[in-house]
């Protein structure tokens, strides 16, 4: 049990004045520092709320940057995915291109000749076959030099075409190649974003670990805090306990006190009533009355204390 609960036997009415007094100091500046620790709690709440939110924007900020790292990587995987695609599709035209290549060699030399003056050679020898006269010996050899040219003049329309062909894969050749190199480049950007992205959420991490210490420190500063004012606060309600206990003896001393002064006017009043009894003077009523009460209680203390203040009134105009 605290020391301040007992009930101490005081000797005066002055020493338990003092006692009270010191009390109501003593509970003053117990609240005062009450006061002081309430409103640090409320900064240090504040304070902790402030992070609290600050870490919820930093999740949600974070929550975002993931998406947006995966968004990336996603798009990555289908950028190399296309240029797989893309190299497949080369290799074919490489392959392609030295199968051309290689008719090409074989009938390339057809494709220099003049297609008109073969095609003017073929028809000079109709003309002339068609309008001369001619040994079957004549007609053999422009027949046979016919089938030659129109033999040749296919190998020429088919080197072309190989030339075209060739001119076709090579030119989309390069265009997948420049293809390839964008999408390289795509990924690289894509990459470099990757890591920035992933130095953000290395700082934010950081960021949020730093404000869950700095969260865990306050809360841990409001429970310290927190219990000093209840500790406070029992000492207030121990000593405010006391101060109850106190001013009720006060209380009491001053009504035994008053009493006993009353008493003793009353003592004094009934002598002098009776000698005057004794003397033969009248009586008034209220001294009769006075007179053959048996108690203070059964005459009640209001006339003593009439009797008293018109004793201290003669005094004083004495």
């Amino acid at each position: 049990m605290s020391r301040d609960n007992k009930k101490p036997q005081y000797r005066s009415e002055e020493e338990i004045v003092n006692t009270i007094t010191a009390l109501r100091d003593e509970i003053k500046e117990l609240k005062e520092q009450r006061y002081l620790l309430i409103d640090d709690v409320k900064k240090l709440r504040l304070e902790r709320a402030r992070l609290i939110e600050r870490a919820k924007t930093l999740r949600e900020y974070l929550v975002s940057l993931r998406s947006k790292k995966n968004e990336l990587v996603e798009e990555i995987r289908s950028l190399r995915q296309k240029r797989k695609e893309l190299f497949a599709r080369i290799n074919n035209i490489l392959s392609e291109l030295e199968e051309t290549k290689r008719i090409a060699s074989q009938i390339g030399p057809y494709a220099k000749r003049s297609l008109s003056s073969v095609m003017k050679k073929i028809e000079e020898l109709e003309w002339r076959q068609q309008t001369s006269i001619l040994s079957l010996e004549e007609e053999r050899r422009i027949i046979e030099e016919i089938s030659r040219l129109e033999a040749m003049l296919e190998k020429m329309l088919q080197a072309r075409q190989l030339l075209n062909i060739l001119t076709e894969k090579r030119a989309e050749l390069v265009s997948l190649r420049l293809q390839v190199k964008s999408i390289g480049r795509g990924i690289r950007a894509r990459g470099e974003k990757i890591d920035r992205i992933n130095e953000e959420i290395k700082r934010v991490k950081s960021e949020l670990d730093d404000l869950g210490s700095r969260i865990d420190s306050l809360k841990k500063q409001i429970e310290e805090i927190s219990s000093k004012i209840d500790t406070l606060q029992n000492k207030i309600n121990e000593k405010i306990s006391l101060l109850r206990t106190l001013n009720e003896e006060l209380r009491n001393l001053q009504i035994r006190r008053t009493r006993s002064r009353l008493e003793a006017i009353y003592r004094d009043k009934r002598e002098k009533i009776r000698k005057k009894l004794e003397r033969g003077e009248p009586l008034t009523i209220d001294e009769l009355q006075l007179l053959y009460s048996s108690s203070l209680d059964e005459l009640g203390s209001e006339d003593v204390r009439n009797e008293s203040e018109d004793k201290e009134a003669t005094r004083t105009s004495s």
